[in-house]
């Protein structure tokens, strides 16, 4: 079967989703076996996902600069230590304009030239590579052994593991 990585990508997504022990046997082979036909090409597009060095750096030295605006404004407890709320730094409103005022001007100066087009070079590389095609000779089985999931799952895997076998008898398990 011929798909792109992007659609092998949320195959692989989905598949990995089940709880195998609570499965049809038959189901859960079949997951298992396309986890094996897959597992190749989700290895070569987690090596291709990276960053490359030039990158990483500008990332890095883009969240070190984000950081010290953040912590310079960052409101503290009595001990000293951030104060902050899911994961992100509170900021006392007296200083929350100043502090965005900053951040933005930071966001849209020439330091981050360089970083928005490395970042747009490797998304636009990433979307070329979701775009090829493989082929992957996945395992099918019969809609009888399917369990319950949600509609989205089951858009993603019809026809390309989950087939009725009346509607193809010679290539269904």
């Amino acid at each position: 079967m011929i798909l792109t990585v992007k659609e092998v990508w949320d195959i692989w997504g989905a598949i990995t989703s089940f709880n195998e022990d609570t499965l049809n046997p038959k189901f859960a082979y079949a997951l298992i076996k396309n986890q094996h036909k897959i597992k190749p090409f989700m290895q070569d597009l987690n090596e291709k996902r990276k960053y490359s060095p030039e990158l990483a750096e500008e990332v890095k030295k883009h969240e070190e600069v984000r950081l010290a605006i953040c912590e310079k404004y960052a409101k503290k407890n009595d001990d000293g230590q951030f104060v902050t709320e899911d994961n992100q730094y509170v900021f006392d409103d007296d200083v929350k304009d100043r502090f965005e005022s900053e951040i933005k001007a930071f966001m849209e100066s020439d330091d981050n030239k360089k970083l928005k087009e490395l970042q747009e070079d490797w998304q636009k590389q990433q979307n070329e590579y979701l775009a090829e095609e493989v082929y992957i000779d996945l395992y099918k089985i019969d809609i009888v052994y399917a369990p319950e999931m949600k509609i989205k799952t089951m858009k993603l895997l019809i026809d390309k593991i989950i087939t009725n076998k009346e509607d193809n008898p010679t290539q269904v398990h």
